[in-house]
């Protein structure tokens, strides 16, 4: 299954957070998005006005499309922008954990929008389709340098995604009480389960055209009913509900593992294997001894 790759890059400020440990230069992003364009694939790309002729002078003999937005677009393109930083600036949601204060969401206005309007725009992709191909795939830009993804230059999209079902990326889910904000126990409730054992990683997701639109409007439908009941994370949250909620539609790849590791049946069998080492211990010693799994956030 030869797909699509739909990425891009937007400065958002994140260089001018002085003294943050979340702080990053743009040039972070314009760095791993030329490591991104030497693979062969057909691509979509999102990118600012700026840098634009960045994007020609890499991709010039390659099928490429490209689509211009600013940051200032972004209040208009997301559709839940105002009930979004209501929630964000409300003492409510700033008072989960201390950390609210000085995460990215709070700090950037244009972080979140950015962060869920990925979703829109590779459904937008596998709708426009230019390229005539069966599958669209969304790869942040500056994947290549987040260590989340530490096999990416070996990663092979045509062996991994091609299966019929919605790929996320996956890892165990050791949050305790909110993951970016969004309470663990209302993930639960939303995702209809008791117990909520792994999370969706938004750096790589994608799958069939048909199959793209379908995930797409379901996590439309989630994302705006999840707002309006005033639960507020990351696209991560939304999907995480989702592959729980309807696992017949994904397919989990473990980025780590280097292969799918979890069929559409993988709720039940994989909840049953963490229940196990759960009430062993063996979690708690998980969330001790591998401080980077607990700060995924805004890695």
């Amino acid at each position: 299954m030869e797909p699509t790759i739909v990425t891009g890059i937007m400065d958002i400020g994140r260089g001018r957070l002085e003294g943050n440990p979340w702080a990053r230069p743009f040039s972070y992003y314009r760095t791993g998005l030329i490591k991104l364009m030497a693979r062969p694939h057909p691509m979509i790309i999102y990118i600012q006005r700026r840098d634009e002729n960045l994007v020609y002078s890499h991709r010039r003999h390659s099928p490429t499309e490209i689509v211009i937005v600013e940051p200032e677009h972004l209040a208009s393109q997301f559709p839940y922008y105002d009930m979004l930083q209501g929630i964000l600036h409300s003492e409510t949601w700033l008072r989960q954990t201390p950390r609210m204060r000085s995460s990215l969401q709070y700090l950037l206005d244009e972080y979140l929008p950015l962060n869920m309007m990925k979703s829109y725009w590779l459904k937008e992709a596998a709708v426009k389709n230019p390229f005539n191909t069966t599958a669209h795939l969304w790869i942040d830009g500056g994947i290549y340098g987040n260590p989340r993804f530490p096999q990416l230059g070996g990663f092979s999209t045509t062996r991994v995604f091609d299966t019929p079902f919605f790929t996320l990326c996956c890892m165990p889910c050791i949050v305790r009480n909110e993951m970016h904000g969004f309470a663990r126990n209302a993930m639960k409730r939303y995702a209809g389960v008791s117990r909520v054992y792994f999370r969706a990683l938004g750096g790589i997701l994608g799958g069939p055209s048909e199959c793209v639109v379908q995930v797409v409007d379901l996590y439309d439908d989630m994302l705006h009913r999840t707002l309006k009941e005033g639960h507020l994370g990351t696209e991560e949250n939304i999907f995480t509900i989702l592959m729980h909620r309807f696992p017949d539609l994904f397919t989990a790849y473990h980025p780590v593992l280097k292969r799918i590791v979890l069929n559409q049946k993988w709720v039940a069998r994989e909840s049953r294997a963490l229940g196990l080492l759960e009430a062993l211990g063996v979690m708690r010693a998980y969330r001790r001894f591998a401080p980077i799994l607990n700060n995924y956030d805004q890695t």
